[in-house]
């Protein structure tokens, strides 16, 4: 799935915020039948970078509980200054139907964007909001 990135750079503390859109995608939040909730990936896995020219991506692994959920946008706050990148995982569920009750497999590429030289640590956000450290990783 192509990915296409819209940033805002904040020039406070250095915050880099990056938010994941999916092209040709339904954006589902608003027409009353589907609500978004968070869900928690079953593996992520940060490509290879070989150097500060090259963009970073995260392949995440997600298992949906029934054919109800549809992925939503991922969340991205890159944090310059602390080498931090966090990401929260959603997906959409559809309200008030009847779901075929199997484990859905879904996997995406979230394109966090270049990245200056240093060392950075990729934290996930779990369904209850909390962050836990999953890698580390150096732009050279």
């Amino acid at each position: 799935m192509k990915l296409k990135t819209l940033a805002v750079l904040s020039g406070l503390l250095g915050i880099v915020a990056v938010s994941q859109v999916a092209l040709g995608a339904e954006d589902l939040s608003g027409d009353g039948t589907w609500t978004k909730v968070r869900v928690e990936p079953v593996e992520a896995r940060i490509n290879p970078v070989y150097d500060e020219n090259e963009p970073v991506r995260i392949e995440l692994a997600e298992l949906f509980p029934n054919f109800c959920y549809r992925p939503a946008p991922v969340e991205t706050r890159v944090e310059i200054e602390t080498g931090r990148i966090v990401l929260t995982d959603f997906a959409f569920v559809r309200n008030g139907d009847f779901c075929t009750m199997a484990v859905r497999p879904h996997s995406r590429s979230v394109e966090v964007g270049v990245l200056p030289e240093g060392r950075y640590e990729l934290w996930l956000a779990d369904e209850s909001g909390a962050e836990g450290k999953i890698g580390e990783f150096q732009v050279q």
